[in-house]
Order: C-alpha cells, then sequence, then structure tokens
C-alpha cells in the first residue's frame, strides 16, 4: 500500500502510520518512506530532509502513543 501526502503535515502522516503499522507513503518535495511496527524506517537515500522528516513523525507517533496510554 502506497499513500501519497501532497503537503508535509507530521501529525497526519503520523495517524496514518500509526494506524496502518506497515506499509510505504511518499511526501511530495521530500520522498518516499517504508514503514513497520508503527514507526517510519531508515530511508534509503539518507539525505538531510529524508532524516529530518522520519525524526518529526517519530516524534508525533510517541506523542499519540502517550495521549493513547493516558
Amino acid at each position: 500500500m502506497l499513500k501519497v501526502f501532497h503537503q508535509y503535515r507530521p501529525q497526519q502522516i503520523a495517524r496514518f502510520v500509526k494506524s496502518f503499522h506497515r506499509g510505504r507513503f511518499y511526501v511530495h518535495g521530500i520522498g518516499g518512506f517504508e514503514f513497520d511496527l508503527g514507526k517510519v524506517m531508515m530511508p534509503r537515500h539518507q539525505q538531510r530532509p529524508h532524516l529530518v522528516a522520519m525524526a518529526e513523525i517519530n516524534r508525533a507517533i510517541k506523542v499519540l502513543n502517550e495521549e493513547y496510554a493516558a
């Protein structure tokens, strides 16, 4: 399954990743990503925009998990 996001919105992407647990998504202007077990995995093309986006999305997922646990 490949989801295309036309705008970079970390919270929206985090909800998508958290709900599907495994798959791929693409963000226009940044590139493609894969995720597994509810976390965005290290991209194959390790360029700064990819790494920054991965870290920010994983932080948003962590916040969602903490809100769910509380």
